[in-house]
C-alpha cells in the first residue's frame, strides 16, 4: 500500500472542503515542523481529530529512519490518554476523535482557560523554543 499517496490524497481532497463553522477542526502541518515544515498558512490545513490522527498515522508509516522515530513519537504522544491516576491507555481514532469533541464542547469560547488572556513576547519565545526541541 502506498501511504505516502494516502497522505497526500488526504491533504488535498481537505484543502478543498468547505468549513463548517460549527464543527472543530484542529490545524495540522502538512511538512511536520521536525521534518523542517513551517508555521506558514500555505503548510497548515485544518483537519477533524479523526483526519488528524489518520494523517500522523500515514506519515508514520511512510517516513523512514529518524524521520520515523520523530513521527512515531508523534503518533505514541496522540494515542495516550492520562486519567486521574495518571495511568495510560492506548486509545484508537475513533476514540480519540471522540475524546477531542468533548474536550472542545466543555473548553470553547469563554469557558476556554486562555479566553481573553494575552501572552507575552517572552512566554511565546519560551514556548517556541520547548517546542523546536
Amino acid at each position: 500500500m502506498n501511504y505516502f499517496n494516502l497522505y497526500n490524497n488526504l491533504i488535498e481532497s481537505r484543502k478543498l472542503r468547505i468549513q463548517d463553522e460549527n464543527k472543530y477542526y484542529e490545524n495540522h502541518h502538512i511538512i511536520q515542523r521536525c521534518l523542517k515544515g513551517s508555521c506558514k498558512k500555505e503548510n497548515l490545513i485544518s483537519l477533524t481529530p479523526k483526519e488528524h490522527f489518520i494523517a500522523h498515522l500515514l506519515l508514520f508509516k511512510f517516513t523512514t529512519g529518524k524521520d520515523k522515530v520523530k513521527m512515531g513519537y508523534a503518533l505514541h504522544m496522540m494515542t495516550k490518554v492520562i486519567n486521574e491516576h495518571q495511568d495510560q491507555r492506548k486509545i484508537n481514532s475513533r476514540k480519540f476523535s471522540k475524546l477531542k469533541l468533548q474536550i472542545y464542547e466543555i473548553i470553547k469560547g469563554s469557558d476556554h482557560p486562555s479566553f481573553g488572556k494575552k501572552m507575552s513576547t517572552e512566554f511565546r519565545e519560551k514556548m517556541k523554543s520547548i517546542q523546536s526541541g
